[in-house]
């Protein structure tokens, strides 16, 4: 067992000096970036970010402020318009089309394999 606790500090390790690298090529680059992990074997979340506000530019939406308020424990709401219908104020179907919501063109087909 010794032995795959090591492995696994080995992995930690790895996985914190790539975030640290990350952050470095973002920052050096202007690029806004928020990354999470759990560690089972601290079994806690650790989190960076480069935020659009520390580099002096505004994007909208800032979805990186947004996945950095939900990880401080902040609680999410859909917008009123989308709980109650669009905001033409006509009534929506209640199944919501997250397909609508955002962009899932890049996200990878699950159960394919890739080339």
């Amino acid at each position: 067992m010794e032995d795959s606790k090591m492995i696994e500090q080995k992995y930690v390790n790895k996985i914190i000096a790539d975030i640290n690298e990350i952050r470095r090529i973002c920052l050096n680059q202007c690029i806004p970036m928020f990354v999470t992990v759990y560690l089972p074997d601290r079994k806690k979340y650790i989190s960076d970010i480069v935020s659009p506000a520390v580099l002096g530019i505004n994007i909208e939406p800032d979805r990186i402020t947004e996945h950095l308020n939900v990880a401080n424990g902040f609680h999410t709401v859909l917008p009123i318009d989308l709980m109650h219908g669009g905001s033409d104020g006509k009534e929506k179907d209640s199944q919501l089309d997250f397909a609508e919501m955002f962009d899932l063109s890049e996200l990878p087909n699950r159960g394919e394999e890739d080339p």
